[in-house]
């Protein structure tokens, strides 16, 4: 049965710096609604508002990750819902973060819950869950920005395949084509995606969030305004506190303490 109570269609926990919202409606096998989808968007603000929360989290229960809207909302939809869908910031929201996400696909993910997965910043997935993008299944288009996102991480090629077929790939293929960077069987995604989370919460929020802005910039931009850019910000990572802090630990052989600021 899928909670009663709007809270509990998403679970939020925190280990040390690491938070970890978890889709909580396994009876529609995590489809989500528009509480649904206000709650989750909810806590990721929540999250990046956080100086405690330096990396997220995201999975479901059961065998399920994201696999899109739930159908029986969809079918009420009228033409100002639609303008609404497509409107919704939330969607886009993971684009404009400054905490990085990891997403544990603990299993079958389609629609909006394969463009969250591609906005997150690394994959984690289970062995054989299915991944599809069915908008052309459905009389749709590519809608939530996967046209833009499949590109950033296949071939156009192969994002024209898996758009303009419909058809579900598994995990390995995803691997395969570089979508996701380590397959785990079903009961060990979320531990991994865990353990990457606190590697990356352990290193300099400042770095953390260059290094994003860097990637995400630099895939659109020619070579020498990428490298001058990396300069620029060389030069002032270099006379921060956390760099003075890593060159000090590593003088007296301890642990490194950064701080919470990212900018």
């Amino acid at each position: 049965m899928s909670p009663d109570n709007t809270e509990d269609l998403v679970l939020s926990s925190q280990d040390g710096l690491v938070r970890t919202l978890t889709l909580n409606r396994p009876d529609r096998h995590n489809a989500t609604t528009p509480a649904m989808r206000q709650r989750l968007f909810g806590l990721l603000r929540e999250a990046e508002e956080d100086r405690e929360v330096r990396c997220i989290v995201v999975t479901g229960v059961g065998r399920y990750f994201w696999p899109g809207e739930d159908r029986a909302e969809l079918a009420h939809l009228d033409a100002a819902d639609v303008v609404r869908r497509q409107t919704n910031p939330s969607y886009d929201y993971p684009m404009s973060m400054t905490t990085p996400i990891v997403a544990a696909v603990n299993g079958a993910v389609a629609g909006v819950g394969l463009s969250f997965a591609l906005q997150a910043d690394i994959r984690v997935a289970a062995t054989g869950a299915k991944w599809v993008a069915p908008f052309a299944n459905l009389g749709l288009v590519a809608e939530a920005g996967l046209s833009w996102l499949l590109q950033r991480h296949v071939s156009r090629g192969a994002a024209l395949e898996i758009l303009l077929t419909g058809d579900a790939f598994t995990s390995e293929d995803a691997y395969r084509l570089g979508i996701v960077q380590h397959l785990e069987e079903r009961d060990d995604v979320l531990a991994t995606a865990q353990r990457i989370a606190a590697r990356v919460a352990r290193n300099s929020p400042f770095s953390v969030h260059n290094i994003r802005e860097q990637v995400t910039m630099d895939a659109t931009r020619p070579w020498r305004e990428a490298y001058d850019d990396g300069t620029r910000r060389a030069l002032v990572s270099l006379d921060r506190d956390d760099f003075r802090e890593a060159v000090a630990a590593a003088i007296d052989k301890r642990d490194i303490t950064f701080g919470g600021a990212h900018r």
